[in-house]
């Protein structure tokens, strides 16, 4: 991810479509940065998440579309809770599992439960999960609450 970020950095040519005859993400255009990794102490998830949210607030702030990748379940929640004083919106999720569990061995902020925690937030305007498989996505108390929450 990183090495392929980094060709942006330079000054990217864009990238030619040649049957609509358009370039996307021209350098005069568009700006596309990485702004590297996110501090995480691996014995202090709490800390981790400050430290993702503040670099998804930095992002949000400077005007630009963060784009996060690498990382598990849980950094899910301090992204989303970087969008607190933005406008309201509604969260599109790709992936195989509802993530709507309301704790799992007694942690509300980690793996299994990031969407359950955006269904929270006042200005998450509603979910769409594309994926979902039918078997082994969650439990069917995640399952029904995911239902009854809309």
């Amino acid at each position: 991810i990183r090495e392929a970020s980094t060709l942006f950095s330079f000054g990217h040519a864009g990238a030619y479509d040649h049957e609509d005859d358009v370039t996307y993400l021209e350098n005069d255009k568009v700006r596309i940065v990485d702004i590297g990794d996110a501090d995480i102490i691996h014995t202090d998830t709490m800390k981790s998440h400050a430290n993702i949210e503040e670099g998804v607030r930095a992002i949000l702030a400077a005007g630009a579309v963060p784009i996060v990748l690498g990382g598990d379940h849980s950094v899910n929640i301090p992204c989303i809770n970087a969008f607190a004083d933005q406008d309201p919106f509604h969260l599109v999720q790709i992936d195989a599992h509802l993530d709507f569990v309301d704790e799992r061995h007694g942690v509300r902020y980690g793996h299994g439960n990031p969407m359950r925690r955006a269904a929270e937030k006042p200005y998450v305007t509603g979910l769409s999960q594309v994926g979902i498989r039918n078997v082994s996505s969650t439990a069917r108390d995640g399952y029904e609450d995911a239902r009854a929450m809309g």
